[in-house]
């Protein structure tokens, strides 16, 4: 029935297609069609037979890992639980899913709305320090309630992320000359920004693109400041701040203007100092000539990003050349099998990194990569990757 729901689709294009080139998109239709139902399929079993088991039957919460905090089980393994049910059964959506939103605002929530974990055997909230909670409720937002959104769009989970942001803000205590801010960490103020960001964009509230100016000043005002770490726990500024001056660029160009020079400043001494020959991130800065030593950032994708973003900012292809560099020197041999956290969690960064450059520069040599890192480390995970391990070959 789709097939021929497609063919009368391609008939109203009239001329616009040839008869070739119609057949050959129903041929890749009808393939994708296939994988597609096959994955969706996988999809809705392991949502009941291991997600919703999932879900603890006295709290409500998902404890997925066994536990409920926000650094990990919310923040990691909550957005899967929801994108799950999204795309296969609306009715678990609509109810479990919205079921573990409302027990944890219930039972955990601490200062106004930021919450903190809950302790399943005590029966209680587990009580953070501030630089603790402000990280967790900061993990919660930009991994687990962004990736939700991004697919829920206006729906109680944007309430959710809005009245975390709205609290962490009112709660921030670091005091610069720009005004407060809720961390010293990097990591979480990185996250910020591309939380605050995103919030400006969907809601059109000006507190939101403020705060994430506020933490651009901080860092940006120092002429000599780059990032030291170009991994996850760290790196996250460098998207952050990309993803800032792509939305100033488009509503206040004068403030874009400001930051695009110094941005770029950071971007390029980043790819002069912090990459391989082949355009590759390092996992830090290097500080001295321990280049060839230093292991390989598997966030070099989600970095990338960051300088695409100067790009569509600034209206030009400064950086472009150097993602489509690395994005041909990916089949080097240096680059298979690499081991960028000796475990599937770097495979999987580093895959949907690639995938998230490639989207926007489809380089042939990328796609190619990713397809047989994605077979070896991911779906046939267990044997390639512990061959690899033992044996200590790349």
């Amino acid at each position: 029935m789709k097939k021929y729901v497609l063919l009368i689709l391609f008939c109203l294009l009239g001329t616009m297609i040839s008869a070739q080139e119609r057949d050959k998109a129903l041929e890749q239709a009808e393939a994708s069609s296939k994988i597609a139902g096959y994955s969706l399929s996988k999809v809705q079993r392991w949502l009941y037979e291991k997600a919703l088991p999932a879900i603890d039957k006295e709290t409500g919460l998902y404890i997925a890992d066994g536990h409920w905090n926000y650094r990990d089980t919310a923040a990691d393994c909550y957005p899967f639980f929801t994108w799950a049910a999204w795309a296969t059964d609306q009715e678990v959506l609509n109810h479990e899913v919205r079921s573990v939103l409302d027990a944890e605002q219930q039972l955990c929530n601490h200062v106004d709305r930021i919450p903190v974990p809950y302790d399943l055997k005590e029966k209680k909230k587990i009580i953070l320090d501030y630089d603790e909670m402000m990280f967790q409720a900061s993990e919660y937002v930009k991994d687990g309630l962004i990736a939700i959104v991004e697919v829920t769009g206006d729906d109680e989970w944007l309430d959710r992320m809005r009245a975390i942001e709205d609290d962490i803000w009112k709660h921030a205590r670091i005091q610069t000359k720009f005004g407060k801010i809720p961390s010293k960490n990097v990591e979480v103020n990185g996250e910020q920004i591309q939380a605050l960001t995103r919030l400006f964009t969907m809601t059109g509230e000006e507190k939101y693109l403020h705060n994430a100016e506020r933490l651009a000043d901080y860092y940006l005002s120092d002429m000599e400041w780059v990032p030291s770490r170009l991994r996850d726990h760290g790196c996250e500024i460098i998207g952050g701040l990309g993803l800032l001056l792509a939305v100033e660029s488009v509503h206040y160009p004068e403030k874009a203007n400001a930051y695009a020079a110094r941005i770029k400043t950071m971007f390029e001494t980043i790819l002069k100092k912090g990459t391989n020959k082949h355009g590759f991130m390092y996992d830090q800065m290097p500080s001295n000539n321990s280049k060839d030593t230093q292991k390989l950032s598997d966030g070099w994708g989600y970095n990338y990003v960051g300088f695409l973003d100067y790009d569509m900012a600034t209206e030009n292809e400064y950086f472009t050349p150097f993602v489509k560099n690395v994005l041909d020197n990916i089949m080097n041999p240096a680059y298979r099998n690499y081991r960028w956290e000796r475990s599937i969690d770097g495979f999987a960064d580093s895959i949907e990194g690639a995938l998230y450059l490639l989207n926007r520069i489809p380089v042939a040599n990328g796609f190619t990569w990713v397809e047989r890192e994605m077979a070896n480390h991911v779906v046939f995970a267990d044997a390639p990757l512990k061959t690899a391990l033992i044996s200590g070959e790349p």
